[in-house]
């Protein structure tokens, strides 16, 4: 077993060390500068801007190059989270005001387009419908799919 000797002397083992790390990681969360306070990571969403197209003649098929698939949406400490298989969006917002996880079950795996518009988010696929979130402020973040070394 490999094992790494603390500064007060006790041996842990490398392995518990690394999780003890990746966990700490976790809980603090990305930021921009690993300060408190930067800049929020992402672009801001404007008003009237929309990610993923779908064009309902198509049968919900995303007329644009990036397909945009639905893969989770929740809201953790009063911010919401969307993610979708190129991007992924986040706004401050009460997590009560967020619909049950049931409503977007349809939704999940089908391609979207997300549009903020007047304090709304709003998911939509051309053949399921459309769901619109009371959020502000959106910012948008590309998924990095670049392969690691």
């Amino acid at each position: 077993m490999i094992v790494m000797r603390t500064r007060a002397g006790r041996n842990v083992p490398l392995l518990v060390a690394a999780l003890l790390l990746a966990a700490a990681a976790l809980a603090f969360g990305p930021c921009a500068s690993g300060k408190r306070g930067a800049a929020p990571l992402g672009r801001p969403l404007a008003d009237g801007e929309s990610i993923g197209k779908i064009d309902p003649a198509s049968n919900s098929t995303a007329i644009s190059m990036k397909v945009h698939v639905l893969i989770a949406v929740e809201c953790r400490n009063d911010h919401l989270y969307i993610r979708t298989n190129v991007e992924n969006l986040d706004a401050p917002m009460r997590c009560t005001d967020l619909q049950p996880g049931a409503v977007f079950n349809p939704y999940f795996g089908n391609p979207v387009s997300i549009t903020y518009s007047g304090g709304q988010v709003t998911i939509e696929n051309a053949t399921i419908g459309k769901i619109a979130i009371r959020a502000t402020d959106p910012r948008v973040t590309e998924v990095n799919v670049t392969p690691g070394p």
